[in-house]
Order: structure tokens, then sequence, then C-alpha cells
């Protein structure tokens, strides 16, 4: 349970969740980690299918995208979910929950993530978002400069952690969430390797600071932004005014 907790987080908040040292914890995922891959499944039960499983490392890579939790909890019952849909009389053990996140290489901790495979479907679709941006780069002649990536952050706030306590409270701000988010990170590369201002839209009404880099920008709105909203804000702050420069 340790492991699979390590492994769906990290090391640290399964050291904090289950009061153990992070370096028996590294030790222990070393030690899953270096299992042989063929092993067969444990006999009781009954378990996943290759598809069946795809399906889940779908839905798991989906959630982190969106920054919502994937847990003990979540997980288990997303994969009897699926199972019901597609085993009927499928049970579910830590044991094959751990080897699943390892057999996809789902593990926070593997570095090498982008050089893994995707899910199928995942990969299918990533691979004809990328065919249809590089028509449209080749059709309209677009420069480097005018060629971006833009990614979305939300950053959350932890109540408990900021109200226990715990000397650490940079702890409290965290990636994952399933409330509402206390900031969005708005971040911007161009394809030439020079960076756009970052878009910080913060919820409610704050005082900004006396001193803010060029680098930054700040927005604040008392309800915060829906994804629609955000990307106005980025077009006419950030991607707008890129655009008149040039």
């Amino acid at each position: 349970r340790v492991v699979l907790f390590a492994l769906c987080s990290s090391t640290e908040q399964a050291a904090r969740h289950f009061r153990n040292p992070p370096r028996r914890i590294r030790r222990w995922l070393r030690r899953v980690q270096s299992l042989p891959g063929d092993r067969p499944e444990p006999p009781e039960g009954k378990y996943l299918s290759l598809e069946a499983e795809e399906k889940l490392a779908e839905w798991v890579l989906t959630q982190r995208e969106q920054q919502l939790p994937v847990n003990e909890e979540t997980l288990f019952q997303k994969a009897t979910k699926i199972g019901r849909a597609l085993e009927g009389g499928f049970k579910i053990s830590y044991e094959w929950a751990v080897r699943f996140m390892l057999r996809h290489h789902l593990s926070t901790h593997t570095r090498r993530g982008v050089a893994h495979p995707l899910p199928k479907e995942i990969q299918g679709n990533a691979g004809a978002f990328i065919e249809f941006v590089q028509r449209q780069i080749h059709a309209q002649a677009l420069p480097r400069s005018m060629i971006a990536a833009v990614d979305e952050i939300s950053l959350f706030l932890d109540v408990e952690i900021l109200g226990s306590d715990d000397r650490r409270k940079e702890n409290a701000l965290q990636t994952v969430g399933n409330g509402e988010p206390w900031c969005e990170l708005v971040l911007t590369v161009l394809a030439d390797g020079n960076v756009l201002p970052a878009l910080v839209i913060s919820r409610g009404h704050l005082q900004p600071p006396a001193t803010v880099p060029d680098s930054i920008l700040l927005e604040s709105k008392e309800n915060g932004c829906d994804d629609d909203e955000i990307m106005e804000l980025w077009a006419a702050r950030v991607w707008r005014k890129h655009t008149e420069c040039r």
C-alpha cells in the first residue's frame, strides 16, 4: 500500500502520510522495480485484459494532465468500474495495482516518462494533432517566432497544511487538487527558443506586490476564470502584444 501511494503521488507524500522515512520507501520502490516484468499475476482473483489496462492507463494520464488526483481510492474505483464493464467478476489487489503502474510506466518517479509509448488511443490523437499543426505551419509559412507551445498550470493551496504546525508551509502549494485552484499560471515558449511573459491569474482581489518583473503579468478576478476566459486574457495580454512587436 505504501509503494502504491508513492507511485501515485511521491515518496515525500507517502512518507508524510504513513510516517515512514523517505529513504525506506525509496528502498521498497527500488526492490519492487527490480522484480522481473514477466512474473505471473497472483493466482487469486481475475485481472484486467490488455485492452482494459490500456483504458485504465489512459484514464491515469488524463487525470494527471487535468491535474486531478490519482490515488488508491480513485484508481481502485476506476479499475473496478472498467473491470465490471469488460471482464465481469474483476477483483483487485495492491500487488496488481503496483504492477499495473510499473507496467505502464505511470510512476511519478519515471524520469524517462516522455520516452515511453503512450496508450494507443492517446498516441493516435496526439499524432493526428501534430500532423494538423505541421500542415498549418507549412501552409501558412509561419516563422519560428510565431509558433508557440502554451501550457496552463493550476496551483492549489492545501488549507490543512497551512493551518498545521508543519514548518514547511511550502508543501501547502500543490499542483494537484479537487477544488478551485488558488491561481492559474500560463507559460509560453516560442519555437525559436524565446520565452514570453508568464501570466498569473489569481482568485480574489489581491494587493499586487510593489515590484513585479517584466517576465510576469498579474491578473486577479474575484471568482477566478474558466478556461475560455484564461485563453482570452492570455491572447490579449501575452500573444497580441508579442505579435504587435513583430
